[in-house]
């Protein structure tokens, strides 16, 4: 296991990601941070790498997004201004090259990893399902203000912009979209769109770029109605049912492949 993501080979042809859960940066980053970890954690997916233990495949990544985010092409996988990152002030000073450098070779080091794992899924399965799990902020004018307009922000979005439809592609996307919706959420139904605000990102894009026909990633963004995203508390009953109603949406896809 590399000490920046875990990489877990398994059975199913369903690979779980959590691809932004992480925290931890190398110190010569954080040395020249001005963010605070408050601030990273708020904007990073905390607790998403719970979420992947829906199938025995899975990626965790345990380095934060400030440090390179995966979901980024090279050129803009490092923060570097304000305007990389949601307005945040990232470093006291502009850092210097090595920093990016040294970052960026983990960001290659890491894509050349998932290149060797995907050529043996696509030995072994022919066909998988990649759930690219992320969460999202929805009270973003400050920790009293009201929460941002529900009918721009769903509950479950899941996003497949870049993905070249097929027929094996479209019945796994409708078989999922229609699990999410038809779940019992304390008695309601959770608000499921698909590409709304987010339709997914490089992660999922690269890998339908190298895997066209193999690959259907679907990129699953769930607000954080299952904690405070100022504080970081969770709220354990909210999380352990959506975690389920994800488990049941993962049986469903895995059945979908089998026919």
């Amino acid at each position: 296991m590399n000490e920046n993501w875990k990489i877990t080979k398994g059975d199913k042809p369903l690979i779980a990601t959590a691809i932004h859960s992480g925290h931890k940066v190398r110190s010569e980053v954080e040395n020249i941070f001005a963010i605070s970890p408050k601030s990273r954690f708020r904007e990073e997916d905390p607790f998403t790498e719970i979420l992947t233990d829906i199938s025995d495949n899975s990626i965790i990544i345990s380095t934060s997004r400030f440090e390179f985010d995966l979901n980024r092409n090279r050129e803009k996988a490092v923060y570097l201004q304000p305007k990389d990152a949601w307005n945040l002030k990232i470093y006291k000073k502009t850092p210097p090259p090595i920093i990016k450098e040294n970052s960026l070779k983990l960001y290659d080091a890491f894509y050349q990893n998932l290149r060797k794992y995907l050529d043996e899924q696509k030995i072994k399965f022919g066909k998988f399902v990649v759930f690219d799990i992320h969460s999202y902020n929805h009270q973003r004018k400050g920790e009293n203000a009201a929460f941002d307009d529900p009918q721009k922000n769903p509950e479950i979005i899941v996003g497949t912009s870049n993905m070249k439809t097929s027929a094996w592609k479209k019945r796994i996307t409708n078989r999922i979209l229609n699990d999410f919706q038809h779940a019992d959420f304390f008695g309601q139904k959770l608000d499921t769109r698909l590409n709304v605000k987010f339709t997914g990102g490089n992660f999922a894009r690269w890998i339908h770029q190298n895997y066209p026909n193999s690959a259907c990633v679907l990129s699953i963004e769930f607000k954080k109605i299952f904690m405070n995203e100022w504080s970081g508390k969770l709220n354990e009953n909210i999380f352990a049912k959506l975690h389920q109603i994800l488990q049941t949406v993962a049986n469903g896809t895995l059945q979908e492949l089998e026919k």
